[in-house]
């Protein structure tokens, strides 16, 4: 079944290779400070805290997701959004 035009399995695949490449990350890597400049934003944080930030922001869009298509009143359907049970085999 597809969610939003997406197979859950490539999701999961996609989670799996995020992962893989978070792990190769030393510690030293992981509190490097990098700076990322964009037009609504310039931050210099640690890889550490730009990760933690991909995924909260994640969890706060499919959030919003969930939301608009209850307000549309679509109940069948709609993927468990949270990460342990979406993950689960």
């Amino acid at each position: 079944m597809r969610h939003f035009g997406i197979h859950p399995n490539e999701l999961r695949i996609f989670s799996t290779e995020m992962k893989n490449k978070f792990e190769l990350f030393t510690e030293i890597q992981l509190q490097e400070i990098v700076a990322l400049e964009m037009p609504w934003a310039n931050n210099k944080l640690s890889r550490y805290e730009y990760i933690m930030h991909v995924i909260n922001h994640s969890t706060y869009h499919r959030r919003q997701i969930v939301t608009m298509a209850r307000s549309l009143e679509v109940i069948d359907g709609i993927a468990n959004t949270d990460y342990n049970i979406f993950n689960s085999k």
